[in-house]
């Protein structure tokens, strides 16, 4: 097999929401999504990208004789503003940056590269059944590559895990699935006009791609978590909640549902690649919207979990 590279924007060790213990994840770049409420704007385009920290920047203009696009310029005020839309993400003004404000986000990895990261948390593993995850962005625009490194953590002994929208080939999605132990698909909305202006796109093919899998994972015993990012206003509906219990409910095998209350805390990331937030106005669910949404759950008698950290693989709430 030639192997194969990948662009990834980020490699986070000792993660424990990603799957069973401590997880070294991998986040690749690309996601054909535009959920509003994504927090991993960095994971969105599928190139390379320049990010500003904008409270690092002392504004010394080091970075405006280097621009070769014009793309940079000090206001009158002093102040030194980017244009991201004549960014290249070349990466020289990062080079020049004396305080680490600029970087590019987005990187080429062989395989041989991810694995030497993987490998270094191998003790880790060891300890707590921890292992890798493969994340995005979503892992589908890059199947090929994450598949290689499936298959040489699978030959190293390493526990693994997936996280996929099932946005993508149905063919490419079911090898993923047998070369991996754990697998989470999101399910954000049942009615697919609703699934169209929350994420751009319709469920029709999720929810056919989550059934395969619940099938194949069912005959292999692999284990699978639905996972449901709750957004007030949007996806918190009753209806939605109760047509979501259902699916999962007449899914082949155990199935758990794993609801992901709303979050703002990658809001930052937008502004860092210049662009806006789309939810800057949401607030965070309320104690009592979520006990209304425990008891809808409960009632479904689903199994279920509420929030991303290691009470996943059938713990129902209580």
């Amino acid at each position: 097999m030639t192997q194969s590279k990948g662009i990834l924007f980020d490699i986070s060790h000792f993660m424990t929401e990603d799957g069973p213990g401590i997880r070294t994840s991998v986040f690749l770049k690309g996601c054909p999504l535009r959920c509003k409420w994504c927090s991993n704007a960095y994971g969105l385009s599928p190139y390379r990208q320049l990010a500003i920290m904008k409270k690092k920047c002392t504004h010394c203009g080091r970075c405006i004789n280097v621009c070769v696009h014009k793309a940079i310029r000090r206001e009158q005020d002093g102040t030194v503003v980017t244009d991201f839309s004549r960014c290249t993400a070349c990466g020289i003004c990062a080079g020049v940056c004396l305080q680490d404000a600029r970087t590019i986000v987005g990187r080429e990895y062989s395989v041989e590269e991810v694995m030497t990261e993987i490998l270094e948390d191998r003790d880790f593993y060891k300890r707590n059944s921890g292992g890798a995850t493969f994340s995005g962005g979503e892992i589908l625009m890059q199947a090929d590559f994450v598949n290689q490194m499936l298959i040489r953590c699978r030959k190293g002994g390493i526990h693994t895990a997936i996280e996929t929208s099932g946005f993508g080939s149905a063919q490419k999605l079911l090898k993923l699935v047998q070369n991996t132990d754990f697998v989470f698909m999101d399910v954000k909305a049942m009615d697919s006009n609703l699934h169209r202006e929350l994420t751009g796109v319709p469920n029709e093919l999720i929810l056919d791609n989550i059934r395969m899998v619940a099938e194949e994972c069912a005959r292999s015993g692999r284990d699978l978590v639905l996972r449901l990012p709750l957004i007030p206003g949007m996806n918190d509906g009753e209806e939605n909640l109760k047509q979501t219990a259902e699916f999962v409910k007449h899914l082949p095998g155990e199935v758990e549902l794993n609801i992901l209350p709303y979050h703002n805390l990658g809001a930052g990331k937008y502004e860092n690649i210049g662009q806006e937030y789309p939810l800057e106005d949401v607030e965070k669910i309320s104690a009592e919207e979520m006990k209304r949404h425990k008891q809808i759950l409960e009632a479904s008698g689903i199994c279920f979990s509420i929030g991303g950290a290691n009470v996943l693989k059938y713990a129902k709430y209580k």
